[in-house]
């Protein structure tokens, strides 16, 4: 994704409840471990097409001042765009309803459409690395908590904001790591190989 603040901000001007649409179950990449069991998960698709009415919301929100007048359990936050504030959590909080109502009674949080939990392992000031963090690690059937769910005919409907619980949790294969010696012994060869890099 070359531009995720082009995303939100699409998103901030014209999603609504009614563009959240959640799929499940479905087929998922064997390589993905956050569903309830081997190529099975789901999907969320987020449409935000504008309508005939214009922008739904204009004024973006501002960042919270400090993190710890939401909850004392959050160590960081950034702004990905108006629409996603994600927030880093201290290893071993577990209590999600607690931490979603003060997101949603804090005046300055409240105003964005998503709060994305992370753990603390993710670098938040890395835009590669943190929507990793994110997207590896969430299965939006069991890790989204709505303000509030609704039944609209036939499907769910999602309010405002919605937490999305994309910490490591326990169960999940441990990540990959590079082995020490064999990147030493990679980069001292690296001219050898004859792959520049820019």
């Amino acid at each position: 994704m070359r531009n995720f603040r082009a995303v939100s901000t699409a998103l901030w001007h014209h999603l609504t409840p009614e563009g959240v649409h959640l799929l499940s179950p479905t087929a998922q990449d064997t390589l993905d471990f956050t569903g309830p069991a081997m190529n099975t998960g789901s999907r969320l698709i987020l449409l935000a097409t504008p309508g005939a009415g214009g922008a739904v919301r204009q004024v973006p929100p501002p960042m919270p001042t400090s993190v710890t007048d939401v909850h004392l359990q959050l160590r960081e936050a950034v702004a990905i765009g108006p629409a996603f504030l994600m927030l880093k959590v201290a290893e071993g909080f577990n209590d999600l309803e607690a931490l979603r109502e003060a997101l949603q009674r804090h005046h300055v949080a409240r105003q964005y459409l998503f709060h994305v939990l992370v753990s603390e392992d993710v670098d938040l000031m890395d835009p590669v690395m943190r929507l990793w963090g994110w997207f590896t690690r969430f299965d939006p059937a069991a890790d989204l908590h709505p303000a509030k769910r609704r039944i609209r005919g036939n499907r769910l409907v999602f309010d405002f904001p919605i937490l999305i619980d994309a910490r490591w949790k326990k169960g999940y294969p441990r990540p990959v790591a590079f082995d020490p010696a064999v990147e030493k012994r990679v980069n001292e060869r690296w001219k050898s190989y004859g792959i520049a890099l820019d």
